[in-house]
């Protein structure tokens, strides 16, 4: 073969690649900025920092956004500090602990593996109802006797649930508002916090802090949306590791958070 028809070739080839790699990255396949894929790809050169096992036990108001990943992703960014987050979890929409429980998926995951913390969030009206609350309640004691009797040295966070949003027909169902479903989920997670001894992130108050700044945390009047599950995984994060910073300009590159957001759920989580 002449040089000619070599190199010839050769730039066939190159445009070639060219083209396929463009293809590929407008469908969205060579370039995946899901938190689950960067926190993946952050997690590369982690050997001299501590890893936190954190499992999460719940259901929409957890997966939603994939906040567990988010959380990943945000430990990583901070390679100033000495610990990083590998964030797991059992989620089923819907589910109250009674339904884990049930299941038995949840129990399985907890003895599968030495956990650092293992997080329980409850059903979003539990703290309104007087019987889902006794259900909450029995079924939190039996993992945390379970949880403690095979490994004592895991430290059990409870997940206190925001209010929906003030538009919410549960209000007029239930005949009551806002403010009295943030004040008794918040109060309610905190007599269990006390009574078997285990942490508690409240996110009712941060949420409502979100909302007087004028940001939306909200994808449907329940869940939360991409604001929302940034907001959680940075309340989390400040809570789990004693050395919490945020940089929001590279997290801006790792997904989708507009950065004056995340400034803004910064300055709500961290101070």
């Amino acid at each position: 073969m002449s040089f000619t028809k070599k190199y010839s070739k050769i730039i066939w080839f190159i445009r070639i690649f060219i083209l396929i790699s463009f293809t590929m990255v407008g469908a969205g396949i060579y370039f995946n900025f899901s938190p689950k894929v960067f926190a993946l790809e952050l997690g590369k050169g982690l050997s001299d920092r501590t890893k936190v096992d954190v499992l999460f036990i719940g259901n929409s108001f957890t997966y939603y956004n994939q906040m567990p990943d988010i959380l990943s992703a945000i430990s990583k960014f901070n390679v100033d500090s000495a610990y990083y987050i590998e964030s797991d979890s059992v989620v089923y929409g819907g589910f109250t602990l009674e339904k884990h429980w049930q299941k038995k998926t949840a129990l399985e995951k907890i003895n599968s593996k030495k956990w650092d913390y293992i997080i329980f969030q409850g059903q979003s009206s539990t703290m309104m109802n007087v019987y889902a609350k006794k259900s909450f309640e029995t079924h939190l004691k039996a993992y945390v006797e379970s949880i403690r009797s095979v490994s004592p040295d895991t430290r059990i966070i409870l997940f206190s649930t925001w209010p929906y949003h003030e538009n919410s027909a549960f209000y007029v169902k239930n005949g009551i508002d806002y403010f009295t479903m943030l004040k008794d989920t918040q109060e309610e997670y905190y007599r269990f916090a006390k009574q078997f001894n285990t942490g508690v992130v409240y996110t009712g108050t941060p949420f409502y802090e979100a909302k007087k700044r004028g940001i939306n945390t909200y994808h449907d009047g329940h869940h939360p949306n991409k604001n929302g599950s940034h907001l959680v995984a940075t309340l989390f994060y400040k809570h789990l590791i004693p050395d919490a910073k945020i940089n929001c300009g590279d997290i801006k590159a790792g997904y989708d958070i507009d950065e004056k957001i995340c400034d803004s759920m910064k300055e709500i989580a961290l101070y």
